[in-house]
């Protein structure tokens, strides 16, 4: 019999759950209408401020969570899927998305211990 304790590595619900409420958060800041609208821009500015923010909650997140490689594959594939179920095109996604990997890959001072 397989330990419970075993088990839990094959649980991912933490980074899922991170994933789609930070997806949740971006489309509360900048939702995909406003996106896909022709006329309508945003300024690169406010834009890059929320992605940053996002990205920083993750790094936040990784930190108080133990995450390998899998892991860190796991809550950026959830959060752009997220992002395309929500209707963003495909480069925001792919920007975002692209942010996010940066940002989590980045060697903390928590890492370096």
């Amino acid at each position: 019999m397989i330990a419970p304790k075993m088990l839990k590595i094959f649980n991912y619900a933490k980074e899922t759950g991170f994933a789609k409420s930070a997806a949740a958060d971006i489309a509360k800041r900048f939702p995909p209408e406003l996106a896909s609208k022709p006329g309508a821009h945003q300024s690169a500015s406010r834009l890059s401020r929320i992605i940053e923010d996002v990205c920083e909650q993750a790094v936040e997140f990784k930190n108080n969570h133990k995450m390998g490689w899998f892991r860190k594959s796991k809550l950026c594939n959830t959060f752009r899927w997220e992002l395309v179920e929500r209707g963003y095109k495909k480069e925001f996604v792919d920007f975002a998305t692209e942010a996010l990997l940066v940002y989590l890959s980045r060697e903390t001072k928590r890492n370096k211990v």
